[in-house]
């Protein structure tokens, strides 16, 4: 059987004359691979971050009851899952405009298209506690760098109104204790001087100072009086001896 060998010369012929399918072939690869990069390649995301600081805030009354038994770190750690709940969130997309600010909270939970737009919302935030530090990172991931810095800085301002209110409510919660104990505590001084009153009427008491004072002023008399008894005393038993004398001299 006889054998054919293919030189470069053969091949160089072959593809000038084939140049338009293989061209063709380029071509369609080239654009293939185009399409596949484009349609298959990961969407481009972008990060921004803000950061919130937590201070520990414990109110009076919590003070009188002893119920101060958590620690800071545990706040922070709580304080990283609040920004994440569904109030910031819902706070957040009515910020941004994504949900009008009249709808109520009851009608976002109980409104699909609301409570989608709050859990994707929620979806591109994620927490952070900074090492060793009362600090939480705030990181929002979107589609576009200003969307990201939007999210991230609206749910910062969003967490911090919802803090300054808890802690205004503390404050007033406080107060409306404070004034009941002291409403309390004026009734029973009322009642009690009232009972002090009234058991002075039907005994006839003296107060206790007035008594003292008129005991010491009697007590000064008396000094007074004992101490003129004594002088006049003393003239006396001057006069009799004085008699004395004189009686026995004419003896």
């Amino acid at each position: 059987m006889a054998k054919y060998d293919i030189s470069i010369r053969d091949y160089s012929r072959i593809i000038r004359k084939r140049r338009t399918i293989v061209i063709a072939a380029i071509v369609l690869c080239t654009i293939a691979s185009y399409l596949f990069a484009l349609f298959a390649s990961p969407e481009p995301r972008y990060q921004a971050t803000s950061a919130v600081k937590v201070e520990r805030v414990t109110d009076l009354t919590t003070l009188l009851y002893g119920r101060v038994s958590w620690t800071l770190w545990n706040n922070v750690t709580t304080q990283a899952v609040v920004i994440t709940s569904f109030p910031i969130m819902e706070g957040t997309a009515k910020k941004m405009g994504l949900i009008p600010e009249k709808v109520s909270s009851a009608q976002v939970r109980n409104t699909e298209k609301y409570q989608r737009i709050v859990t994707s919302l929620k979806s591109q935030v994620e927490t952070e506690r900074e090492a060793e530090t009362n600090i939480i990172n705030i990181t929002a991931t979107a589609k576009t760098p200003k969307e990201a810095a939007l999210i991230a800085n609206t749910v910062a301002e969003v967490y911090h109104q919802a803090n300054v209110d808890e802690r205004n409510q503390k404050v007033r919660e406080t107060r409306e204790f404070i004034e009941k104990q002291l409403e309390v505590v004026q009734g029973r001084l009322d009642k009690a001087e009232q009972n002090l009153r009234t058991f002075e009427e039907t005994t006839n008491l003296v107060a206790i100072d007035a008594q003292t004072a008129t005991i010491l002023n009697r007590l000064s008399s008396l000094e007074t009086e004992s101490a003129q008894v004594q002088q006049k005393q003393g003239v006396v038993q001057r006069l009799l001896k004085s008699l004395q004398k004189i009686r026995q001299g004419r003896h």
